[in-house]
């Protein structure tokens, strides 16, 4: 079995020519740049592994700093996890569990929680996965325990239904689960595998475009519009919503249409102002959207948004895929189809000192639990 770590120096002895694996052009530029080339918030290594003829993204983060959670464990559950509790509704809990993570978050700065080396990490909000075997994920594991005896092996965005062989085999290989967060899946391959209802939304949605006079559809071929996308995702997902999330920059956008990693679809105005734009890139029968953003200042009214969310549906029908439509404005999505998931990360431990197995094991138990008491309490 083929096993090997490529870094930014040995990525230039790849050769490529016998493996068709999609994105890998996209990988290999990555790697020979580093990620803070691409996406402004994100300080963590890259490194590109290789199992068999398979090849996938690792990033390796060894202290604490301002890096997204797309890195960042602790970012994760600490520092974005504290900004976001005002979303509990409740200013008594806010306070008490603001408080529990201050303190919680110095103990596992402490045991080295962002000492991680994260398998199969795209820098995007999810990950979507490779059918992996057990025999692979355990190689991956034996090999990279030995390259990194003081880091933890990390799995981010593991969910059953959508990885069942992954979650499965990583449970046997005994790592452990955190819970992360509550996930949108959208399984219906045509409008009629949804119910009335559910189907009367989309339609809705379709005839916005369709009958729209202010705005068309149409995908990205233009690089004069790289600038434009960034600030409009900046708006609403930086800017709106949390600096945590990755701040993508020109670079990325360029890299990642030059080499097809994302397709990218924009809505115009009749000037042929980019008003909003959708960004999603497929892995065997899933797709995602990590890029996903409009023009804040538009009347709601106009509803960029619900035209960005079908055109994604729209992308799932002709490819026949399942979206993973990641996380947030549940009751929208569900609307239209989606079901709530639970999405964990594995971690796997066994190799550590001692300090950071029980900081981890601490770690997993107090989440799981605060986890499971949120979940019952506001039903997610």
């Amino acid at each position: 079995m083929v096993i090997r770590l490529y870094d930014s120096h040995t990525i230039k002895q790849l050769d490529t020519t016998n493996y068709k694996q999609e994105h890998l052009a996209y990988l290999q530029e990555l790697v020979r740049n580093q990620p803070a080339a691409y996406i402004d918030n994100v300080s963590a290594e890259m490194h590109l592994l290789q199992i068999n003829d398979l090849f996938l993204p690792v990033t390796v983060m060894n202290t604490v700093d301002d890096s997204s959670y797309v890195v960042s464990l602790y970012n994760q559950y600490i520092t974005y996890a504290r900004e976001e509790l005002w979303e509990l509704g409740s200013p008594r809990l806010e306070w008490f569990l603001d408080k529990v993570l201050t303190g919680f978050g110095q103990v596992l700065k402490f045991g080295g929680l962002n000492q991680t080396v994260i398998v199969n990490n795209w820098l995007l909000s999810t990950n979507l996965y490779y059918d992996m075997s057990k025999t692979e994920l355990k190689k991956i594991t034996d090999y990279l325990t030995e390259c990194f005896p003081k880091h933890a092996i990390v799995f981010r965005s593991i969910c059953e239904s959508f990885v069942p062989g992954v979650y499965n085999h990583l449970k046997n290989l005994k790592y452990q689960s955190v819970l992360s967060r509550s996930i949108l899946l959208f399984e219906a391959k045509s409008l009629s595998d949804l119910t009335r209802s559910q189907r009367k939304q989309l339609i809705r949605d379709k005839k916005l475009i369709e009958e729209n006079a202010t705005y068309s559809v149409k995908e990205i071929e233009d690089t004069k519009y790289f600038k434009n996308i960034v600030a409009i995702y900046n708006k609403l997902y930086i800017d709106k919503y949390s600096r945590h999330n990755p701040q993508f920059n020109e670079s990325f956008i360029a890299t990642a249409w030059e080499h097809n990693f994302l397709k990218m679809i924009g809505v115009f105005d009749q000037e042929d102002h980019l008003k909003g734009v959708l960004g999603y890139f497929q892995i065997e029968d899933t797709i995602t959207a990590p890029l996903l953003g409009y023009d804040t200042n538009v009347p709601r009214e106009d509803g960029l948004y619900r035209i960005l969310t079908y055109l994604l549906t729209s992308e799932g029908f002709k490819l026949q895929a399942n979206i993973h439509r990641s996380a947030g404005v549940a009751d929208f999505k569900k609307l239209r189809g989606s079901r709530n998931e639970l999405e964990y990360i594995f971690f796997y431990s066994k190799h550590l000192p001692l300090k950071q197995r029980l900081v981890w094991r601490i770690f997993s138990s107090v989440y799981n639990k605060v986890g499971t008491m949120l979940q019952r309490k506001f039903k997610f």
